[in-house]
Order: C-alpha cells, then structure tokens, then sequence
C-alpha cells in the first residue's frame, strides 16, 4: 500500500485527488496527509479527507517534517515557482515526487532536483500525462520502425483564448517574477506546454527519449493582454536528431484552434489533434484513424506507473531527462527574445461568457498560414511582426 501525501487540493490539485481516489478504489494507495491552506474555503474536501484518515496541515513543510521517513510519494501540483523549493523538500524528508510540468522554471533549478533526488535515491516524475496514452506511444513506435520513412519536419499549433479572469485568477498568472521567484508563466510553459513537449518526445531517437532544440533556433514573443509576460509565441530549430520543429502558441486569439500536431515523414504524415484522434496518412495506403485516451485516463495510467515503480515492477516514467527539454524551450524564449507588446490598431476587445477578451486581430489566419509552412508568424503575413534569433539551448 502505497503511503503518499498532496501538497494543495484546490485547482489542479483536484486532479490529483481523483488520481488518489482511483489508487484508493484499486487498494494500493493510501493518503496519509495533505497539506491545505485553504481549509476554510476546501471546508468539505477536508472534512472528506479527515473521515478517510487523512491528517491535514496548514504548513507543507511541517508535513513534511512529521512524516519525514515514512512517504512512498508526495504529490505536488503547486504554481510553477513553488516546484523547485516543494520538490526538494520532499525529496529531503525521502518522498519520492510526482510534480505537476513544468519541472521547474530553469534549467538550473531542474539540475538541482536531479542531483539531489541522486543522492538520497529517490525518483521524480514530472505530470506530462500526455506521454502516458497508448496513443502517444503507439506513435513514437511507429515513428522508429519508419512508418514515415524519414522524419522531415514536426509541426504544432494551439489557440486558445483566455479573457481576463484567466490572468487575474491568481498572483502569478502572466508573471516573469514574483518577487525574488522566477515564474515565467506563458503559454509555452503552461497551458500549452503538453504539446510542444509531445513534439518534442515524437522527435526523440529512442522510445523513452525526448529530443532537445539545439541549433538554428528563432522565435518571437507578443503581448496583447496587460501582463508582464508574452501571451503569444511562435518558434522553430533544430533537434539534436536534426528534426527542423515549429510551434505556435497564444491566449491572445478570438476563436480557437485546437491543439494540433502534424508529423511530416518521407512516406506521408500523421496528424494528431486532441480531443480527437492522430490520422495516418501514409503513401500507399487508405488514411487511417487511431483513438487518443481521455485525460482521465491518461492521468490513470500515469499513477499507475508510479504505483508499478515504488511496487518494484517494470515501470517507464517521465523523468527530470524527459521533461528538460521543454524547460529548455522556455528558458531560451525569455534569455534571448525580447517581447513586443501589440498595437492598440491590431487589438480587439470583445465579451464573451461574461468574461473580457484582448484578442490579436486576424491572428487564427496568419497563425494558420505560418502553421502549415512551418514558419515563424513574422514571415506568414503578421503587419506587427519581428523575429529574434535565439541563443540554443544546448
């Protein structure tokens, strides 16, 4: 039985607990504390956890000390500026981590959680869920027994729109700082991070591997909302595997674009989009189509891995190696690109479900046409473009 505690039970943390509620009904896991600073707001999500034995805390880090030694896995799914100091602290009183992605918000701060989970012999899976589904994996197979043939290019793209309440919810949203904390929350390190860390694993040369972008590496960033960080993005370079990648990512849009992956190979191509299925289309043969797991099943199968290693048995998790990548990514964006704040001429504002809305006029085309040339939107038509070339991370 597995002994685990959850640092935070509101917002995303409310995944995490129907994680926990799926290994309690399987009797391998038991929820032995959690830390919530909240109680009087989370009244009856406490009182539920009190009834299942669950000792609750004000203090993760008093948690932490009471149960120092005796925790298979602490949970966190906590703001991006938390990770690094939480992680640590888990890994210090011999937890092993499931921390929600980001890992952290720098590359050093990812060293520092590998070397020190090294030295007291504990592991740290980061929340990349996505890497969990069937559907995923299926595809990376695919990919190394040259379904495709060569892999040519991989191509993504989300639009998701996100009015005003998206970024005021919290203190952090849209932030490069939070006092002394680096945050560096965006598009690419947040809400649409999945993504491009799929890019980057479908471009990796071994099943379990996720590719680095390391050379020719442009990308600009945008800001149309009133926040310190950017809301859109677009970028592209070159893996180590020599897979050129392009990614565009923005809140600042009016309409949606789901999120989309195409994956352009010798011999065709294969198009995922979530919340729908990844089509082949591949020379030669009739397209064909393969089911994607829910989320919910896909955080399943993630708690389920992490049940299969602290049990011992044959079990693949998405390490800090896997999840660097991203950070990488992210790190670069904001080391060498300067963001552009759009013109008042080029905004719109408009309400909807009783929310405001900034939105970047006429961005769902020229984010489109930049999408299936694989190019920066600069260079697809936008009339506020710029372009930067950024230092690789690597």
């Amino acid at each position: 039985m597995i002994k685990a505690a959850l640092i935070g039970v509101s917002s995303y943390g409310r995944v995490h607990l129907r994680m926990i509620d799926y290994m309690v009904s399987k009797h391998k896991l038991e929820l032995v504390a959690a830390t919530v600073i909240n109680q009087e707001e989370e009244e009856d999500q406490c009182a539920k956890l009190r009834a299942q034995g669950c000792e609750l805390f004000r203090d993760y880090k008093e948690m932490l000390r009471v149960w120092r030694g005796r925790l298979d896995l602490c949970m966190i799914p906590t703001p991006i500026f938390l990770h690094e100091e939480m992680t640590l602290a888990a890994l210090e009183a011999k937890a092993n981590v499931l921390i929600e992605k980001p890992l952290a918000p720098s590359t050093e701060a990812c060293a520092r959680i590998m070397e020190r989970a090294a030295e007291v012999d504990r592991f740290v899976a980061v929340g990349f869920q996505k890497m969990y589904s069937a559907a995923t994996r299926k595809i990376k197979r695919d990919l190394l027994a040259g379904v495709l043939g060569e892999i040519r290019e991989i191509r993504g793209i989300t639009l998701w729109p996100r009015g005003v309440s998206y970024f005021s919810r919290n203190s952090w949203a849209g932030k490069v700082r939070l006092g002394n904390s680096l945050v560096l929350d965006s598009p690419v390190s947040n809400a649409t991070a999945h993504f491009l860390h799929l890019m980057l694993f479908w471009a990796g040369d071994a099943l379990n591997s996720v590719a680095s972008i390391v050379d020719h590496f442009e990308a600009e960033t945008y800001r149309a909302n009133d926040i310190e960080n950017f809301d859109t993005a677009s970028l592209r370079g070159l893996t180590g595997t020599g897979i050129p990648v392009s990614f565009i990512a923005s809140h600042a849009s009016r309409e949606t674009v789901d999120p989309m992956v195409r994956i352009i190979g010798t011999k065709g191509e294969i198009e995922w989009i979530k919340d729908e299925g990844a089509y082949y289309r591949v020379e030669g043969e009739p397209e064909r189509r393969i089911d994607l797991s829910s989320e919910e099943e896909e955080v399943r199968i993630m708690i389920e891995e992490i049940g299969h290693q602290l049990s011992g048995g044959v079990s693949w998790l998405c390490g800090p190696e896997q999840a660097i990548p991203q950070v990488e990514v992210v790190e670069s964006l904001h080391r060498g690109c300067e963001t552009i704040g759009i013109p008042d001429e080029y905004l719109e504002e408009f309400a909807k479900d009783g929310d405001t809305f900034r939105a970047i006029r006429g961005l769902e085309s020229i984010a489109i046409n930049a999408f299936e040339r694989g190019v920066l939107l600069s260079e697809a038509g936008a009339p506020w473009k710029t372009a930067s070339q950024v230092p690789s991370s690597k």
